[in-house]
């Protein structure tokens, strides 16, 4: 009896101190749970409403995850190639936010091949193993091991349902509702062709046209050349020497059809800057930059096989 006790005894301080290092652990396990929700939407289908607001809050987080923190969370997991899995994770959050455009969703895309895919799926696989379950991820909150306690039963949730219809049934039968439900049934198909107008203006406006448009950019008071190797109404993709570089958040003045357009760069590398737009411009204006016949100018200095972002 004595013997079994104190094992009753060993086998509860281990689950508690095992209990405590995951919950001291949640916190690095919740930015990492929400990078994998975002990340896995994106893979799935990043032309939703959501798009700007996951690279945003991507980009809010990867900025203040650390791997080091992360190595330090997941160690004593038994699982293989975890550390691997969980540092590929994280770089390949970061290479998604340098390819990543909040104006055009497509531009994410190339980014999910079928090993980035298969590295999402693990990372959710060791996240489902980490012993930190909703409460925690949302509140902090000690993991108890036990479900939440429902202090209703099905007789209050029966009468509940009941009341609930009852006063939607007696708002629907009210003669000013039935009024508003006959407006709306008239009106229906017109909202459905403006939605679908401005659904069809907006893909216009957004979609990415690879071009060849030689032109001049200027960072300060400075004029150099340029070539725009694609354009939608939002921003474009800048090729550039390697003498004249554009730091990441600059402002920059860009001549499209004879108007200097202002925007921010958005990322830069060698040859490379990707241009957001102050005020998007002229569907007409980019049908131009697309008709241009103009010829490519490489005395700028970047190749024509030069590595592109």
């Amino acid at each position: 009896m004595i013997r079994r006790l104190g094992l009753a005894a060993s086998l509860a301080i281990c689950t508690v101190g095992a209990g405590r290092a995951v919950y001291a652990d949640c916190a690095v396990f919740d930015q990492l749970e929400m990078l994998h929700v975002m990340q896995t939407r994106l893979a799935r289908n990043p032309d939703t409403v959501l798009f700007q607001t996951d690279i945003n809050q991507l980009q809010a987080l990867s900025s203040t995850i650390n791997s080091r923190e992360v190595l330090e969370a997941i160690k004593g997991f038994n699982a293989p190639h975890i550390e691997v899995d969980f540092l590929r994770f994280i770089q390949n959050t970061r290479l998604l936010l340098q390819r990543a455009s909040p104006e055009d969703p497509q531009t994410v895309r190339p980014h999910f091949d079928s090993e980035t895919r298969q590295n999402l799926w693990r990372v959710g696989t060791h996240l489902n193993n980490t012993g930190c379950n909703a409460p925690q991820f949302s509140h902090g909150a000690p993991n108890t091991g036990e479900p939440p306690h429902d202090e209703t039963d099905d007789g209050s949730d029966m009468q509940e349902v009941v009341e609930t219809i009852r006063r939607i049934a007696d708002k629907v039968l009210r003669p000013q509702t039935l009024l508003l439900f006959v407006l709306l049934g008239t009106s229906a198909p017109l909202a459905v062709t403006l939605f679908r107008r401005r659904q069809r203006a907006q893909r216009r406006r957004a979609k990415r046209h690879s071009v060849s448009y030689a032109t001049q950019y200027m960072a300060g008071k400075h004029r150099n050349d340029g070539v725009l190797i694609d354009i939608n109404c939002f921003g474009s993709k800048l090729r550039r020497g390697a003498e004249n570089p554009l730091s990441q958040g600059e402002n920059v003045q860009i001549e499209i059809c004879d108007k200097w357009i202002g925007g921010t760069a958005m990322w830069s590398n060698a040859h490379y800057s990707g241009i957001k737009f102050h005020k998007p411009i002229p569907v007409a204006d980019v049908e131009s930059v697309c008709a241009s016949k103009a010829p490519l100018k490489t005395k700028n200095g970047a190749p024509k096989d030069a590595v592109s972002h």
